[in-house]
């Protein structure tokens, strides 16, 4: 018999047996179907009519005007095993990871193929808890791959700035390996060579500095977050000239990573975070103090959001007119610092000129206390003469482009204190004729402001929207343009 005579003859059964080996391997893994790869998979029209009797097993997506899809993790998916593969759609049967082709064509053999898996499900794990719980990552991203393409590059810019933090290495490492056997291209050239040099990427002699430089612990009183301090010995009494009510105290190194490392070298300012996440600064060292003061005030936010799960942040400013508390929310350069700065210089109490937390529960808000800050130069004109005084009494530290403020507690909130707001107030700043206009505003309107400029990540989007429509039952909603900030704050004091 000719060899074509025996692969015909054992044609039936090297078909069966590859096919079976396949579906095994592929019930085995199941990580197509968790969500650790995809986020979705699309079906046909044709599919979608037949999924009556499947549709409680299936997700599917909700958008009428997108094409058809089923959502990762498929709810047939149960404990890594698909529970419907004899009855699975095409987009599933139809797809050939690159080891299930090579276990298809012989290369690779089934009990390695499931190794193969194994390790990778044990690294999507590890990995996915970390991404989702916060640990290393904001929970904020959609798929765990989208977390580890992120993490290189943040990685090589953080590690050209300082050693990684010792937690980081062997993350990177796993990060890497789970890449590589879940078949995600990577340039080796530079994404992947590139971050593995990120571990091992600083000279010795910066390692050398920082294995002798004097370290400093410090954290807000009450709070959990650490921050160490390197070289920098008076950066605790200027942190709390830049806050309200945060109390910057000593206390011991941390058992793990800090929330924040800042420090100071041969005269330059740096900072980062135990995370090289998207806050990572991956610029050089600043130059300039009020610069990294200026970068402090919005990362300590995020320490602030991390003691408090139970608010979450918006992009506002807020203050006491008279016997009531507005929360004024508006896109960038709509004048929300400047109402600000006018209120305090007319002796208004401001909660905050920038970020505002509000408590889910109770729709209160909680003045967050960070560093108040002024652009410089202020705008001429004798609508601006209370900032101008108020600048030239509270000036702290600054250059020719940005100065800061030390503001007593008689007219900034400090950290912690809690206000319920009577009126939400969408800002508009244009040039106008003359005078201003305030007039009712719709839920959408409020929620439109903030769904563009929420910050933060204690909750996930459908949390929030939930939240924030109890939050604006039984408040004044009003729209305010104007251009004149006298005039919006002589249409605020009569809200």
């Amino acid at each position: 018999m000719s060899r074509s005579s025996e692969w015909i003859a054992d044609a039936p059964e090297k078909i069966g047996r590859i096919r079976d080996e396949a579906a095994q391997l592929c019930t085995n893994c199941g990580m197509c179907c968790t969500g650790a790869i995809f986020s979705h998979g699309r079906i046909s029209p044709v599919e979608f009519r037949d999924l009556d009797d499947d549709r409680p097993l299936y997700s599917l997506d909700d958008n009428k005007q997108a094409p058809l899809k089923i959502n990762f993790p498929c709810a047939c998916n149960v404990d890594s095993t698909c529970t419907v593969y004899l009855r699975r759609r095409s987009v599933c049967s139809d797809y050939r990871c690159e080891l299930l082709k090579s276990l298809i064509t012989g290369s690779i053999s089934l009990s390695d193929a499931t190794k193969v898996t194994d390790d990778a499900k044990a690294g999507a794990g590890w990995l996915k808890e970390a991404a989702t719980t916060g640990r290393y990552f904001r929970p904020s991203y959609e798929s765990l791959i989208k977390v580890l393409r992120d993490f290189i590059p943040q990685a090589k810019a953080r590690a050209r700035q300082a050693p990684l933090f010792e937690h980081e290495q062997p993350f990177l490492e796993q990060a890497f390996h789970y890449l590589r056997i879940t078949n995600t291209r990577i340039e080796e050239d530079d994404d992947y060579l590139g971050a593995l040099d990120a571990i091992e990427a600083t000279s010795e002699e910066t390692r050398a500095w920082f294995a002798q430089a004097n370290r400093l612990y410090v954290r807000a009183k009450g709070s959990k977050r650490v921050l160490e301090i390197i070289d920098f010995p008076e950066l605790p009494a200027l942190l709390n000239e830049l806050t309200s009510g945060w109390n910057f105290e000593k206390c011991p190194a941390p058992k793990g990573a800090p929330a924040m490392r800042i420090w100071k070298r041969d005269g330059l300012f740096n900072w980062d975070t135990p995370y090289p996440g998207p806050f990572a600064d991956p610029r050089e060292p600043l130059s300039d103090i009020a610069a990294l003061a200026s970068d402090l005030h919005y990362h300590l936010l995020d320490v602030y959001e991390a003691d408090n799960p139970d608010q979450f942040s918006v992009h506002g400013m807020a203050a006491v007119i008279g016997e009531q508390t507005v929360l004024a929310l508006g896109t960038h350069e709509t004048g929300k610092s400047t109402l600000a700065l006018e209120l305090m210089g007319k002796g208004y109490r401001v909660i905050s000129d920038d970020r505002v937390a509000i408590a889910t529960a109770t729709g209160k808000l909680h003045a967050v206390g960070t560093a108040f800050m002024a652009r410089l130069p202020l705008p001429r004109g004798k609508s601006f003469a209370a900032s101008r005084r108020l600048f030239k009494a509270h000036s702290k530290i600054g250059t020719s482009e940005w100065a800061f403020l030390n503001i007593g507690p008689d007219l900034f909130a400090g950290r912690g204190e809690i206000f319920d707001p009577s009126a939400i107030v969408v800002l508009e700043r244009k040039k106008l004729k003359s005078g201003a206009s305030l007039k009712p505003a719709s839920r959408a309107d409020i929620l439109k402001v903030i769904a563009n400029r929420k910050i933060g990540d204690n909750l996930t989007t459908l949390q929030s929207f939930d939240a924030l429509v109890a939050f604006l039952e039984g408040r004044k909603l009003r729209k305010l343009v104007y251009n004149d900030p006298q005039d919006a704050i002589n249409l605020l004091e009569k809200l």
